[in-house]
């Protein structure tokens, strides 16, 4: 209730105070990662950058850790023409574009160089389909990629089975990930996820080890599974129509100055999750090595997912992303030639 509260006290006066024309076009985006994090940090460089580059006549104005309210209601206030945009993650962004979860397909990757290369050649496709819903890209970044971490060791499909594992809010992606797994998962929404693992209602979670941390989810699990389930999408968008508003002359500095933070925000997110990992370590959480066996067990009910084809991207779209995979893992067979 205070959440809510303070929210719409927020909104109240966020729309009570219009900036006059001759002030700075502020740019309102929202996002629910917490105040702090490296993703946060970076936004506040780019605004800073963004007000230097065009003399103070353009910035952004940053709500973090869901202080509107979550991705849903987010989504509703850029819809009502409240804020301007949003760093989403990538189940909130298919909201928008459903096409998008193709990079987050699970146990698709064997690292971030075959998924870097993958993105990159997705890039300009996705911009384009953001463009066809009424919306600029300002860029992709990322999460990280998701562990499973429990309050018991997960060493084999059937462990994982026993326990009760979280699904995000009706995710479908993570869906059929868990129905090729013979999972039947938990739904809740991301803000109730710690306050049910404390009363043990929920005992696996898939999260980033940054996210873990970032959430204050670690105190109530044990274990990390040491399997790379799926790169966490996350993007900055704007609507079209916030877009077009900007003075012609300062949009190719925002969208160039925005690409630019967030090539630097994935190098440190990735930073920060390997030093995660040491800290989590440190706060007793174990990680639990896989046989190979068990790890083709996982990848064969993850590879499951492929079947929402229809559903969230087009046959020939998911085609184009294994053949740009294998087109990576080809060229480091020959290597580089």
């Amino acid at each position: 209730m205070l959440r809510r509260a303070c929210a719409a006290a927020i909104l109240a006066a966020l729309l009570a105070f219009p900036a006059p024309a001759d002030e700075t076009r502020e740019l309102k985006i929202a996002t629910i990662v917490p105040d702090g994090t490296t993703w946060v940090r970076f936004l506040r460089s780019a605004d800073e950058e963004v007000r230097l580059r065009t003399d103070g006549e353009l910035g952004l104005k940053l709500y973090p850790g869901a202080i509107l309210g979550d991705e849903a209601r987010t989504l509703a206030l850029i819809a009502e023409g409240k804020i301007d945009g949003a760093a989403l993650t990538g189940q909130a962004a298919a909201e928008i574009l459903p096409e998008l979860r193709v990079l987050e397909l699970p146990c698709f990757y064997r690292d971030y160089a075959e998924y870097d290369h993958v993105a990159s050649g997705l890039a300009s496709d996705l911009a384009a389909r953001f463009a066809g819903k009424g919306w600029i890209l300002l860029g992709l970044s990322e999460v990280g990629f998701a562990n499973l971490f429990s309050t018991r060791p997960v060493r084999t499909v059937e462990d994982l089975r026993a326990t009760k594992v979280w699904r995000n809010d009706g995710d479908p992606l993570m869906g059929a990930t868990f129905e090729g797994l013979g999972v039947v998962p938990i739904d809740h929404p991301l803000g109730s996820v710690l306050g049910r693992l404390e009363k043990g209602e929920i005992e696996t979670v898939y999260c980033s080890p940054v996210g873990l941390l970032a959430f204050q989810w670690f105190p109530s699990l044990r274990y990390r599974l040491d399997l790379a389930l799926y790169d966490i999408q996350a993007v900055l968008v704007l609507t079209a129509a916030s877009f077009e508003r900007i003075p012609a002359a300062h949009r190719e500095v925002l969208v160039g100055i925005a690409r630019a933070q967030l090539r630097r925000m994935v190098e440190r997110t990735r930073q920060d999750n390997e030093e995660a990992l040491s800290v989590l370590a440190r706060r007793g959480i174990e990680t639990v090595e896989l046989a190979p066996e068990a790890r083709e067990a996982f990848a064969e009910g993850a590879r499951r997912a492929e079947s929402l084809a229809e559903r969230l991207y087009s046959r020939e779209l998911l085609d184009r992303v294994r053949a740009l995979r294998e087109e990576h893992r080809c060229s480091q067979a020959g290597g580089g030639k």
